[in-house]
Formats: C-alpha cells, structure tokens, sequence
C-alpha cells in the first residue's frame, strides 16, 4: 500500500508516487543497512525520473528555456526530478536532444 499525503502540491504527489511505485518495480525491501537503503532510494529516484521525463519532453522543454527551475516548470516536476533525469541521459538521448535544438548532431 502506498500512502501519500494528499496536503503535498500535486507535482510533488506525482513524484512521490513514481518514486514509490519504482521501489515495487525494482523489489526493493527495507534493510536497515544505510548504504544499501541508500543505494535502494537512488535507484527508485533514477527510474522515477526516467519514467516522469521522456527525452523529446525534455527536448521540447529545454527549446522554451536553458534555465533549470523553467525545465521543470515546463515539464510539471520538481527541479530535483528534472536534474536527476538529465543526469541520466545517455549519449545517444543527449545526440537527440542536440540535434532537436540546432538540427544536427554534436
């Protein structure tokens, strides 16, 4: 069962939602072992993001503005999900998202 706290703005419900159903996803479990538990969240925000930002989203946003926080903005996620989804881009999402904003590739 997943709970979350319907006072959050809806962006972050979206967020938390997607980080949450990532941890059923990837089997994750509780183990008390702080670097593993951490390993566990970054894994669940890796694929939170990536399920929340597809790279012709993202492409389409980054035309409307280089600036981080608009990203987000444009995309309806938080900053941290937006940074983390970038972070993520493999060479060929980067190569796309080049060529969607100047036509051709790096």
């Amino acid at each position: 069962m997943i709970l979350i706290d319907q006072a959050l703005p809806p962006v972050e419900r979206d967020t938390v939602l997607a980080h949450e159903l990532a941890h059923l996803d990837l089997d994750h479990r509780f183990t008390g072992q702080p670097w593993f538990d951490r390993r566990q969240e970054r894994q669940a925000d890796d694929l939170a993001a990536m399920r929340l930002i597809a790279v012709k989203a993202l492409a389409a946003a980054i035309r409307v503005s280089l600036c981080e926080e608009e990203v987000a903005d444009e995309l309806g996620v938080t900053l941290e999900v937006a940074q983390r989804r970038m972070a993520l881009l493999t060479d060929d999402e980067k190569d796309f998202i080049y060529e969607q904003l100047w036509g051709r590739t790096a």
